[in-house]
């Protein structure tokens, strides 16, 4: 379960990478490996330059010294902890040990607002194209759970679902009738300036227009 820290920074975490723009593709809790993976990346996003980030939360110092393991797998990789966490843990070998394999530092300040630490930018990594097709594999296939999830949430039952598809048939069956309506009216239009026109011969030329129209569409 995740706590309400956590859950702010996620939330910061997808607006300080703009992955609800253009150009930036973000996936939280991805999976890596075979099967349903035997690792997890709290979020990695891929910009339209094939660029991978990979970033790992730390909510708090228990979070940190856990036996939970840190996967940075990405082009450029993060560390996101609060702000306040920085100084408890400067003294980690643990965290030494990331900085010296080039993971950057991001710090959550609250309220949304998340800051980077430029003593500690992320170093790019050379990843090769047989590990670029991985991330894209575990990213799709991730980010599968999500049509699950809104698949449940708009058809909670199947009732909705036939709902659904009856009002689809319903709203193409209208589109259509109107389009009929709009060709007519715009008959109507082409041919009521007429002044000699009789209501009755208007009638039988706009049908027999309308036949000579569908004729040549059944022909084309």
């Amino acid at each position: 379960m995740k706590t309400k820290r956590t859950q702010e920074m996620e939330k910061a975490l997808y607006d300080y990478c703009g992955a609800g723009g253009v150009g930036v593709y973000g996936c939280f809790e991805v999976s890596l490996g075979g099967g349903y993976g035997k690792e997890r990346v709290d979020f990695i996003t891929m910009d339209s330059k094939d660029e991978f980030r990979c970033y790992e939360i730390k909510s708090s110092e228990e979070d940190f010294a856990s036996d939970a393991k840190l996967s940075f797998v990405g082009d450029f990789n993060y560390l996101l902890i609060p702000h306040g966490l920085k100084e408890k843990i400067s003294g980690s070998e643990k965290l030494k040990s990331l900085f010296l394999h080039g993971v950057g530092l991001l710090l959550y300040k609250g309220n949304g607002k998340i800051i980077l630490d430029h003593d500690h930018r992320a170093k790019k990594k050379t990843l090769t194209m047989a590990e670029r097709v991985d991330l894209i594999h575990n990213m799709t296939r991730s980010l599968s759970r999500y049509c699950k999830y809104e698949f449940d949430w708009i058809f909670k039952d199947k009732d909705d679902l036939d709902e659904f598809i009856t009002t689809e048939r319903n709203v193409a069956a209208y589109k259509a009738q109107m389009k009929e309506r709009e060709r007519i009216a715009a008959l109507l239009y082409e041919y009521l300036p007429r002044v000699g026109v009789l209501p009755e011969k208007l009638i039988k030329v706009i049908g027999n227009r309308l036949k000579e129209e569908d004729r040549r569409s059944d022909t084309e």
